[in-house]
């Protein structure tokens, strides 16, 4: 099985709806997971590489500055 999500913001890159947020959950018996996060099952290396490329397309990256400090003197 095969999952793709984008960890900061919780969105699934498989799903059309990149709008829809998901919430992250824990289960004493499968761990953490996320609720309704979508799956495929792939039965060949290129329905692996099609999926990667779907989520590759609905991929976003941009500059977070949460590590950036500035000293005061």
């Amino acid at each position: 099985m095969l999952f793709y999500l984008a960890v900061l913001c919780y969105r699934d890159l498989l799903n059309k709806d990149q709008t829809k947020k998901y919430e992250l959950r824990e289960n004493t018996d499968i761990g953490v997971y996320v609720k309704d996060l979508s799956s495929f099952v792939c039965k060949s290396v290129k329905e692996i590489e099609q999926v990667m490329f779907i989520g590759n397309q609905n991929r976003k990256i941009g500059y977070v500055c949460m590590y950036v400090t500035h000293d005061v003197l």
